[in-house]
């Protein structure tokens, strides 16, 4: 019987293939370990009720400052001291900085362009339609108030211009005026919701955000990571029930005894138990009348006290000869122990009699509709208005932007500047709004009183000014009521700040990003260099070229080398080589 063949086994040698590289620094165990760098300083905010869905609710955007940024863990505390982890957000959310003023405008806006610069995030935005606003599909976060837009034009690297068609104030949210350097983010499916419990409204929550890279390693110390402070108030269940003030007068108003306050007829003065908001002409309240018809035309005026200061919101007509009679005002709210007054003026018709109504409102507003002014000059602006002259003596001019609260703002113009020099006390002017009170030819006078002496300085500092407001009106008498204005550094980080944690001694830590940019109106020379307690233990390389125009931004690069063991401090520091005015951001770092 013939046998099969014999073939020889292990002799045979396998094909040759490549193998990983073992040297050191190479091949993907060094990608694996790569620094994701931090995190950037997180959009926190509490959304509209209509958007929550009535839940408490807080949401986060955050976004990293490298290529290797994958995420990070959101850490959260009621005291900075003890922390629980909460979730986590992944590499994709979109974040960046205004560019330019993003002026207040009603809803929808086909005017005013939102300018923003998403290099923090390398974010790109796709453009929508009209269509795809008005469903708010296009949702961004902008410096607290929510839109929508439609078309998306990319400008620069990672800049955009939104413009055409945007919707302002989108689920509720508070339309404002808002300036270069203010938060702006993407909403998206994948954007960080945390629901909390009542008890915690009015509480401070700390939130840290330890990075890590996009293989889901080298994740960061949490106590090396900076901790964001957020007050919850709830906001994101705002009660939105329905509040009532019913008046009536049985008789004629000369049957009434004048108010000696300001000697005219007061039909109501009642305080405010909680924030409330009234809608344009009292929208939604029943018609006004009276029993007996006036000869004369006739109106009441709805005013707002808030302390000694009183402000117009609206009126109550009825016709000659007429039983029914109309509301008009403006929107407004009216915050927790303001009052709202009726009255009729001395002068009033004497055959009116019987006279009603009921004014309607929701329970939960913004608060009051006081001015909060921001003062700009080339050293210290944030460019919420153009610069009428550059500093080419010793004094500057000084713009200054009044936003109210419910969003509407009002510029002096003209020859209603202010000069000012930035070190004296002689900053003394007034200017004209005409706008300010909600209806009627009103003309408003406001006359600023004299700045202390401002030294030049790094983070946005405030003072207390008196405001004199004077209007044409009878009964409304001039008072005076204390204003906050903010001088803002021209030179906007971001971060404020940078942390290096702990680092051996004479070894040099992965480098650190900070974004400065120019939000002033000017084009500002400058030069960038180490400074504080510990500059030799930091070292910098940056993009500036010398000078940074307007809205233009420059990258610094920190590496952190200690020279010796303990906490090592200093700053980063640009000088603007025009005026010597200076600009710091911390840097903090441990030798070990």
């Amino acid at each position: 019987m013939a046998l099969p063949p014999v073939f020889p086994s292990g002799v045979a040698t396998a094909f040759l293939y490549p193998r990983q590289t073992t040297s050191t620094g190479t091949g993907i165990g060094s990608q694996t370990q790569a620094d994701p760098g931090n995190t950037n300083p997180p959009i926190i905010f509490e959304p509209p009720s209509a958007l929550s869905g009535g839940d408490l609710e807080v949401w986060i955007i955050a976004t990293g400052m490298n290529a290797n940024w994958g995420g990070c863990q959101v850490w959260a505390s009621v005291d900075n001291t003890g922390y629980a982890r909460i979730g986590t957000i992944l590499l994709g959310g979109i974040q960046g900085l205004l560019t330019a003023t993003f002026p207040y405008h009603a809803d929808p806006d086909s005017t005013n362009a939102l300018k923003v610069d998403l290099t923090l995030s390398n974010g790109t935005l796709v453009a929508g339609t009209t269509t795809d606003a008005d469903d708010f599909l296009t949702l961004c976060y902008c410096d607290g108030e929510l839109i929508a837009y439609s078309a998306a034009t990319l400008t620069s690297s990672f800049h955009y211009t939104l413009d055409t068609y945007i919707r302002r104030g989108c689920y509720g949210s508070t339309i404002g005026g808002h300036l270069a350097g203010k938060q702006f983010g993407r909403i998206l499916g994948s954007t960080f919701v945390q629901k909390y419990p009542s008890n915690l409204i009015g509480k401070t929550l700390y939130f840290k955000f330890p990075a890590f890279n996009t293989y889901g390693a080298s994740l960061q110390d949490l106590s090396t990571c900076v901790a964001y402070q957020f007050t919850l108030t709830g906001s994101s269940a705002a009660n939105t029930l329905n509040w009532y003030q019913s008046f009536s007068v049985g008789s004629t108003f000369r049957d009434m005894v004048l108010d000696p306050w300001d000697s005219n007829y007061e039909v109501f003065d009642v305080e405010a138990p909680q924030p409330l908001s009234f809608p344009a002409n009292f929208a939604g309240s029943p018609t006004p009348g009276c029993e007996v018809a006036p000869a004369g035309d006739v109106t009441l005026t709805f005013q707002r006290i808030h302390g000694t200061t009183r402000l117009t919101e609206g009126t109550m007509t009825i016709a000659a000869s007429a039983t029914t009679g109309s509301y008009s005002s403006g929107a407004f709210t009216l915050p927790t122990g303001d009052r709202l007054r009726c009255y009729a003026p001395f002068a009033v018709d004497t055959t009116m009699a019987g006279v009603f109504g009921t004014i309607v409102g929701k329970q939960g507003g913004s608060g009051a509709r006081f001015p909060i002014l921001e003062l700009e000059s080339v050293g210290f602006g944030t460019a919420p208005v153009i610069i009428a002259d550059t500093e080419t003596s010793a004094n500057a001019i000084v713009n200054i932007l009044a936003t109210y609260s419910d969003g509407s703002t009002f510029t002096n113009a003209g020859g209603n500047q202010i000069n000012w020099d930035g070190a004296s006390a002689a900053a003394v002017g007034s200017f004209l709004d005409p706008t300010y009170y909600n209806s009627g030819p009103f003309v408003t006078l406001w006359s600023v009183d004299t700045i202390s002496a401002v030294p030049n300085q790094s983070a946005a500092t405030t003072y207390n000014l008196n405001l004199v407001a004077t209007s044409g009106t009878a009964g409304d008498a001039s008072s005076t009521t204390p204003i906050t204005i903010e001088l803002i550094p021209a030179i906007s980080f971001s971060p404020a700040s940078l942390s290096f944690g702990s680092q051996t001694v004479g070894t040099s830590s992965a480098s650190q990003s900070i974004i400065a940019t120019n939000v002033g109106n000017v084009t500002m020379p400058i030069t960038i260099s180490l400074a504080g307690a510990n500059p030799g233990d930091y070292s910098q390389t940056n993009t500036s070229g010398g000078s940074l125009a307007p809205s233009a931004s420059c990258t610094i690069h920190v590496t952190f080398t200690p020279t010796a063991t303990g906490s090592r401090p200093a700053t980063v520091k640009i000088t603007d080589t025009g005026n010597g005015y200076i600009y710091q951001a911390a840097l903090s770092g441990t030798g070990t």
